[in-house]
């Protein structure tokens, strides 16, 4: 009996031990930034892994957001869903007020390409960024409307 134990014990401890290496985040996240005239996206580390995919024409052009719901919408069609929307005012150093809208958004993992899964995975496993890795990266790309 102590042997069958034992047994079950070792198999659930290494079901356990694998299912932490291999899990993957439910959801990638983004942000759509409106503070007039500018709207952006920014992924934040992962942008080398992500912006080429949704930003992009055919013709190898950035694409531009007129407003922070085109982009939304763009980002919608891709798959992307909104989290959560969150608006910030405040005063500007002319002393009028100005309002920053913030749209989070999520795709689901499982609907990323095999390459992309592999290279957010590889990012995720990394872990955080030394000091000297961040000042040897080029500066992050972001999407902004001219």
């Amino acid at each position: 009996m102590k042997k069958m134990l034992f047994l079950c014990f070792c198999v659930l401890l290494t079901t356990g031990v694998f299912a932490q290496n291999s899990q993957m985040p439910d959801y990638i996240y983004c942000q759509l930034i409106k503070n007039t005239p500018k709207v952006w996206v920014t992924f934040g580390n992962m942008a080398e892994l992500l912006e080429d995919e949704l930003f992009y024409d055919e013709k190898g052009k950035i694409k531009s957001f007129e407003s922070d719901i085109d982009g939304a919408n763009y980002l919608g069609a891709k798959g992307w869903e909104v989290f959560q929307v969150l608006q910030d005012d405040y005063l500007t150093a002319t002393g009028t007020y100005s309002q920053t809208t913030i749209w989070i958004l999520r795709k689901p993992f499982a609907k990323f390409s095999k390459e992309q899964q592999e290279a957010i995975q590889e990012f995720l496993q990394a872990g955080p960024l030394t000091d000297e890795q961040k000042k040897a990266r080029p500066p992050k790309r972001t999407v902004r409307r001219q």
